[in-house]
C-alpha cells in the first residue's frame, strides 16, 4: 500500500475525483481516483447529484491523505480510500447510505 498526501482537485462524481499529489518540491501530479467500494453506477439521477454534493461539500478543495495499491481500474483510475483528517471518507458515504 501507498499513501500520498493530495489537494483534492475535483470531484467528478460521487465516485470519482482528480487530486493533485504532492510530490515534493513544489512539484504536483494529477491522478484520477475512484472511491474505492464506492459505486455511483446503480444510483438514479437525483441520487447522484445529490451524493456527488455531498462529496463536494466534504472534500473539495481540502487536503487528503490518498491510501492505494497504485491499480488503475478499467477506466484508467486509480483505486483509493482517502481520509480527510482521520476520518474514512469512503467508509463515511456508505454509513450516511450515499452509495451502494
Amino acid at each position: 500500500m501507498f499513501e500520498y498526501v493530495a489537494r483534492v482537485y475535483e470531484v467528478i462524481d460521487s465516485d470519482t475525483i482528480y487530486v493533485a499529489i504532492d510530490m515534493g518540491f513544489s512539484i504536483q501530479h494529477i491522478v484520477k481516483l475512484k472511491l474505492q467500494g464506492i459505486s455511483s453506477s446503480e444510483i438514479t439521477a437525483f441520487n447522484s447529484e445529490h451524493n456527488t454534493n455531498r462529496l463536494i461539500e466534504l472534500i473539495e478543495g481540502k487536503i487528503i491523505r490518498v491510501v492505494t495499491d497504485n491499480q488503475e481500474d478499467n477506466c484508467g483510475r486509480y483505486l483509493a480510500d482517502i481520509y480527510l483528517d482521520e476520518v474514512n471518507i469512503n467508509r463515511l458515504l456508505l454509513e450516511e447510505n450515499l452509495s451502494q
